[in-house]
């Protein structure tokens, strides 16, 4: 999928948690919220930092440089384990920071999945490869970018939040 795809299922994941649980957020000062969103957001495009062409990688361009030695494009940082180590570490420091986390990283490994090329969940360890229907950049890839900007507007929209 595209930067703008995950990004923007990022932001129907915001809209979302606040249309079913507005007290999750709500009970959070706008200072948390703020870095809340960050991280969500943030974390929809953090699985490309493995690849030179992602919009991530070109503002740090040394990471994809060094996690090539190790690993391939949609190898291990796009399995579930960076999800679990990374969550293990968020999680000292706040729950409600690492659920953001959890929801921005998982989203950019599902709408993966949706992809032609798929992605193999339990990489290097086991096979659990997923494959869909959706090629990156094609019709279907704008359908669902544009679905999910009427849906987080009808969200938005209909709990006065826009």
């Amino acid at each position: 999928m595209l930067f703008k795809t995950h990004l923007m299922f990022g932001i129907f994941q915001i809209t979302l948690l606040y249309s079913i649980f507005p007290s999750l957020i709500t009970n959070h000062n706008i200072y948390s919220q703020i870095i809340f969103c960050v991280i969500l957001l943030t974390s929809t495009s953090l699985p490309d930092i493995d690849t030179k062409d992602s919009k991530i990688s070109r503002k740090i361009p040394i990471i994809p440089t060094i996690i090539s030695i190790f690993t391939i494009h949609r190898g291990i940082i796009h399995s579930i384990y960076p999800i679990i180590i990374l969550s293990a570490v968020l999680y000292q420091y706040s729950s409600f920071y690492t659920l953001a986390f959890i929801l921005g990283y998982s989203s950019h490994l599902i709408l993966d999945a949706l992809t032609i090329q798929g992605i193999n969940f339990l990489h290097p360890f086991a096979q659990f490869h997923v494959k869909g229907f959706i090629k990156t950049g094609s019709i279907f890839e704008l359908i669902l970018f544009i679905s999910l900007i009427a849906i987080s507007a009808v969200l938005a929209i209909s709990t006065g939040h826009l």
